[in-house]
């Protein structure tokens, strides 16, 4: 059946186009990192915006409709001012911030109008079309939350905490979603583990500036999430020098003791298969299990030159142990590994600006694993047999902002994830813990697990590590009510 547009519903959809390139223009954030400020004011005026902490300092003219627009802008404090009015504004990860510089009507006389509010948690962009939610790090620390992302995430609307049964640990859910279609980022570069799609690359808790959690109506640029998306900017330097020392210590006293459940262990001799009960507490023996953690940082940050080159720099010490107990077997494990992450910001000029992100998150646990000489034992019987476990590694991103223009910018980013997914080194063998793979035809075996015992029996296996090199290059260029 032939299909007939008509003259009013071919303007209404011109007009819909024309208010989407007019909004896109607005706010177009390619990355995960930035936020924009844009609005209007008198065509043709002069729109500055400087931030006080950095010295930086830009300037555009407005077109002839009045309206302007600073895009790839680090979140913080700026002043923007256009024909003798001045505002100012807070930029956000991920959000445009509109302002209205426009001058009052000569025949409008509304008098004094003076409001107060608080701080809201959760400004909205009523510019774009994504469900978002930004955390500073002043509210996350106010919020009664464990030092943790995805503890963060969790409140926002729409998540709820994922299954731990896939060995995810504590990821989030969004809108229903797998734990492994999420997608992490750190400064604008993606750091989601692509082998299992379960892990992310961390950084220190404390090193987190802003935390933007994404539910729904992103664009493509995030094309591999079908979940949500995790956005982490990472703290800065500016003109003023900060530093300090933190602790936060979580003693086993003040935890609550775990609850025993009687369960049922399936006896392989009996040839009728049936569950029998089992003596003591066998589906769960957890009332012996103890943890203390110990996390201390120390941070330092300020002007290396001036308005030009800064600096963050934090080094998170950590010293946790566990002992846990099991029906035959106990195991004590200690984790003393330091992070650390080191930020460094080059304003070449107001035009040209270098980021330089380093981030160390190993993990490097040591455990006993002792043998009870009676069954559910409250105390590591004998010596133990020493083992290690190590996982994480390092990430290194540059990025490049250059304003070319009044109307061109230009984004460049590369960035290097090596993440150790896991290996284990007892006092008899080293090997990789790998995943059991099966090739066609036939489903041959291709992994470097044992295909029969399912346990580490290499030890030439190769070092399980996954390397990642990525880059990225966005270019807005704006024509009037057009931008590409």
């Amino acid at each position: 059946m032939a299909s007939k547009i008509t003259s009013k519903g071919l303007k209404r959809t011109a007009l819909s186009v024309a208010l989407g390139m007019c909004f896109a223009s607005s706010v177009v954030l390619a990355q995960s990192s930035v936020g924009s400020i844009f609005g209007n004011t008198k065509s043709g005026a002069t729109v500055t915006i400087d931030n006080p902490s950095t010295g930086l300092h830009r300037e555009l003219t407005a077109d002839s409709s009045g309206r302007f627009s600073f895009p790839q802008l680090a979140p913080g404090s700026y002043k923007v001012t256009a024909d003798g009015v001045t505002r100012d504004v807070t930029v956000r990860v991920g959000t445009g911030t509109s302002v209205n510089l426009a001058p009052a009507s000569a025949t409008a006389d509304l008098g004094t109008v003076t409001v107060v509010g608080s701080k809201t948690v959760n400004p909205i962009d009523v510019s774009s079309v994504e469900s978002t939610s930004v955390f500073t790090q002043e509210q996350i620390q106010a919020l009664p939350v464990g030092r943790d992302i995805s503890e963060v995430a969790l409140l926002a609307p729409g998540t709820v905490r994922g299954d731990t049964g896939l060995g995810a640990g504590n990821l989030a859910s969004f809108g229903g979603a797998s734990v492994a279609e999420n997608g992490y980022y750190i400064n604008g570069f993606d750091v989601t583990d692509l082998r299992k799609l379960l892990s992310f690359a961390n950084l220190p808790f404390d090193a987190i500036a802003e935390q933007q959690v994404k539910t729904g109506g992103y664009g493509a640029e995030y094309g591999r999430s079908l979940g949500g998306v995790i956005g982490l900017v990472t703290k800065s330097g500016s003109n003023e020098w900060h530093g300090g020392v933190s602790v936060y210590y979580t003693p086993d006293s003040l935890r609550s003791n775990g609850k025993d459940v009687t369960g049922y262990i399936y006896d392989p001799a009996d040839p009728t298969g049936i569950a029998i009960i089992a003596d003591g507490p066998s589906g769960g023996f957890r009332s012996a299990n103890h943890a203390t953690n110990l996390d201390y940082n120390i941070y330092a940050s300020g002007p290396i030159m001036k308005d030009h080159l800064f600096f963050f720099a934090l080094l998170e010490g950590q010293n946790n142990t566990s002992d846990i107990y099991t029906r035959n077997n106990s195991f004590g494990s200690t984790n003393k590994k330091p992070n650390g992450m080191l930020k460094l910001d080059w304003h070449i000029t107001d035009n040209h600006i270098l980021e330089l992100t380093a981030i160390t998150n190993r993990q490097k646990t040591d455990t006993l694993t002792y043998t009870n000489t009676g069954d559910f034992s409250t105390h590591h019987d004998g010596t133990g047999d020493p083992s290690t476990f190590e996982s994480g590694g390092e990430v290194y991103i540059a990025k490049y902002t250059g304003y070319l223009t009044d109307n061109f910018t230009l984004s460049a980013l590369y960035g290097e994830v090596r993440n150790l997914t896991g290996r284990l080194t007892t006092a008899n063998q080293a090997a990789t813990l790998c995943p059991a793979v099966y090739k066609p035809p036939g489903l041959t075996y291709a992994g470097c697990w044992d295909p029969n015992q399912f346990t580490v029996v290499d030890p030439f296996a190769p070092d399980n590590t996954d390397h990642r090199k990525a880059g990225r290059l966005d270019v807005e260029w704006v024509l009037g009510d057009h931008t590409i």
